[in-house]
């Protein structure tokens, strides 16, 4: 699958907040959940009307018309490069930036309580 959507990219992301290389701080980053959540709805949104117009018709009788209709038929679902495929990677980089996020914010608290407590332990 083509990585034109980034999703190569928010992978690498994730997986460095697994290492624990990345925290955000949950009041920065407080939104970018529900966004999103927005986001992958209206791309699903898409990707319901594509899966509609999947079969493309009227191009006449002629051999050349069935060409066609296979074309670009193809260009809205079905094909490598087609709509469809491209509105999937979409979907699949947006839930990996919303986990790299959600990572990112859990090492925070993490790193937050482990400070806190250690400055606990060191005042009287």
């Amino acid at each position: 699958m083509n990585d034109a959507a980034g999703t190569f990219e928010w992978a690498q992301v994730l997986e460095s907040a697994e290492a624990g290389e990345l925290a955000l701080d949950p009041g920065v980053a407080s939104n970018l959940d529900a966004v999103c959540d927005r986001y992958i709805s209206r791309l699903d949104q898409m990707l319901d009307t594509v899966r509609v117009v999947d079969k493309i018709s009227g191009f006449g009788t002629f051999p050349s018309a069935t060409v066609l209709e296979q074309k670009f038929s193809l260009k809205a679902a079905g094909g490598d490069h087609s709509l469809e495929v491209v509105l999937m990677q979409h979907i699949d980089a947006v839930k990996l930036a919303k986990q790299a996020v959600a990572k990112a914010i859990q090492n925070f608290l993490e790193q937050d309580t482990a400070s806190g407590d250690h400055i606990s332990g060191t005042t009287p």
